[in-house]
C-alpha cells in the first residue's frame, strides 16, 4: 500500500476515534510511563530494609519482574530535600551505610531490561542517615578491686581512669569458674561475697558510655579464689571432775607430729599482665567490633588468636609483640556475626598466660571470659 494511503487510513481512524461519544484516545496507550516494549513494572516493587544508622548493611530486594528480564542495581544518595541524587558506586543487592551518607537518604535503584527496552523501579527511601555511635576511648588504667578474699566481706571496685569522652558508666559483677562467668546481679561499685562465691574468682565489668551512645567494656583482674567464712567460736567445754592423782607409771610422750612436706611453688602470672580492651556496638545479629587492643603488654610476649563461625577473618593467627606495650588486633575490628566464638592467649617464658574467650551473641553483648592459661597448655585455669 502506498505510503501516502497509508497515512491517510490512520488519520481517518484517529478522526473517528475522536469522533465517538465515550471514547477518548488516551484509552488506547500504556498508562505506565516509558515504552510499551519495556518490561512490566515489577509487582510487589524493589524495597530495602528500614536501618538508618552508619555501618547499618542493607539488604535491598529486587522486586517481581518478568521472566527473563536482566536486572541491574544501582545505589543513589540524596539529599535530604531529595532535590538531587548520586550514585554511591555500589551495584549490587548489598550495601554498608558509610559516612558520606550522614545526613541524606538513600534508596535502590532496579533497572530492568529485556533486550527490546528497559524500565527503571526505585525502592523505598530511608534516612536521613544518622551518625554511627562513637565509643569513648579505652582506659588508661583498668578498673580494679580491693577488698578480702572471703565469704562476707564487701568488695569495693574502682572504675578506672577514663577520659572525658566517657559521659556515663555502668557496673557488673561476675563470678567465674575455670570455663564460665555468670552475673552476680550486683550493679554498684560494691559486691558482698556470698557462699555462692566460694571457691570462684570475681571481676567488675565497667562500661563507659560516650555522647553518642556508644560503649567501650573494660574489666578488672581476677580477684580470688574466694575462701569460705571462718568457723564461729568453739563452746567452751565444761570443765569435768579431776580424777584421782594416778599411783602408776608415768604416761608416755607422744612421738612429734610428722613433718609436712612444702606445696609445690605456684607459677606467677604474665607481668605486667595484659588487658583486652573492646569497644563496639551490637546492631541485631551482629557485633561490631570498632576497637580491640592489648594494653599492658610484656614485651616479646606472643597472642594466639582462634576463631570459629562463618564471620571469621580468619581461623588462626598468631604474632610477637616487638615493642611497646600495646597490642592493637586490626583484624577482628570488623562486623561478627551470632555464634561466632573468639579466643585470645597472650604467653610468654614459664608463666600463668592471659586467656579470653569472647561468644558473639545476638542482640546483646558479647559472653565473655577471662581466665589464665598454664605454659604448654590450651586449658584455662583461675588466675592465682
Amino acid at each position: 500500500m502506498p505510503a501516502r494511503l497509508t497515512l491517510l487510513l490512520i488519520a481517518l481512524t484517529a478522526t473517528v476515534l475522536l469522533a465517538l461519544p465515550g471514547v477518548a484516545l488516551a484509552d488506547s496507550f500504556d498508562p505506565d510511563p516509558g515504552s510499551i516494549l519495556a518490561p512490566s513494572a515489577p509487582s510487589p516493587p524493589p524495597s530495602i530494609p528500614n536501618q538508618s544508622q552508619e555501618g547499618d548493611t542493607l539488604d535491598g530486594y529486587e522486586g517481581a519482574w518478568d521472566s527473563g528480564t536482566i536486572l541491574t542495581y544501582k545505589w543513589l544518595r540524596c539529599e535530604s530535600d531529595k532535590s538531587t541524587c548520586v550514585a554511591t558506586g555500589d551495584t549490587d543487592l548489598s550495601y554498608t551505610l558509610a559516612s558520606a551518607d550522614v545526613g541524606k537518604i538513600v534508596k535502590l535503584r532496579v533497572t530492568g531490561t529485556n533486550g527490546l527496552d528497559s524500565r527503571q523501579a526505585d525502592s523505598n527511601e530511608i534516612g536521613p542517615i544518622v551518625q554511627a555511635p562513637v565509643p569513648p576511648s579505652p582506659p588508661t588504667a583498668p578498673p580494679s578491686i580491693t577488698g578480702t578474699a572471703q565469704e562476707n566481706e564487701v568488695l569495693t571496685g574502682d572504675r578506672g581512669a577514663w577520659d572525658a569522652t566517657a559521659v556515663s558508666f555502668t557496673y557488673e559483677w561476675f563470678r567465674c569458674d575455670l570455663a564460665t562467668c555468670e552475673t552476680t546481679g550486683d550493679t554498684d561499685l560494691s559486691h558482698t561475697l556470698t557462699a555462692d562465691d566460694v571457691g570462684k574468682t570475681i571481676k567488675l565489668r565497667v562500661t563507659g558510655r560516650s555522647a553518642t551512645n556508644g560503649t567501650t567494656e573494660a574489666d578488672s583482674d581476677s580477684f580470688g579464689p574466694i575462701a569460705p567464712a571462718p568457723p564461729g567460736p568453739t563452746p567452751t567445754p565444761t570443765p569435768a571432775t579431776s580424777p584421782p592423782a594416778s599411783t602408776g607409771p608415768p604416761a608416755t610422750t607422744s612421738p612429734p607430729p610428722a613433718k609436712q612436706s612444702k606445696p609445690a611453688p605456684t607459677l606467677k602470672r604474665l607481668s605486667p599482665f595484659p588487658l583486652l580492651v573492646i569497644g563496639g556496638r551490637v546492631s541485631g545479629s551482629v557485633t561490631v567490633f570498632s576497637s580491640v587492643s592489648l594494653n599492658r603488654m610484656p614485651r616479646g610476649a606472643t597472642v594466639r588468636i582462634s576463631c570459629t563461625g562463618r564471620s571469621c577473618p580468619f581461623a588462626r593467627s598468631a604474632t610477637t609483640l616487638r615493642k611497646g606495650s600495646k597490642m592493637t588486633l586490626v583484624s577482628l575490628q570488623r562486623s561478627l556475626s551470632a555464634g561466632t566464638v573468639i579466643t585470645i592467649t597472650v604467653r610468654k617464658g614459664k608463666t600463668l598466660g592471659k586467656y579470653t574467650r569472647l561468644r558473639i551473641r545476638r542482640g546483646t553483648a558479647p559472653a565473655r571470659v577471662d581466665r589464665c592459661v598454664r605454659p604448654g597448655s590450651s586449658k584455662p585455669v583461675a588466675c592465682k
